[in-house]
């Protein structure tokens, strides 16, 4: 469906960014929130497993220093 290829167009970045230990992230100084709300306008619907997998990078990646808080 569209909301699952939205979904996925939202989550690339995502995980650019983690992979990358959050580069442009900091360079923009982006914080988790914004990442979040970002993510969450698209994938209120999407299949809770792929909610809690972005949930945890962005979790993860407030522990590693990837984002601001």
């Amino acid at each position: 469906s569209s909301n699952f290829a939205n979904t996925l167009d939202r989550l690339q970045p995502i995980m650019l960014n983690y992979l990358s230990r959050g580069e442009k992230w900091l360079v923009n100084k982006v914080k988790a929130e914004q990442v979040l709300a970002r993510f969450n306008e698209i994938a209120k619907n999407a299949d809770p497993r792929l909610r809690t997998f972005v949930y945890e990078l962005i979790e993860e990646s407030k522990e590693k220093g990837y984002i601001n808080t």
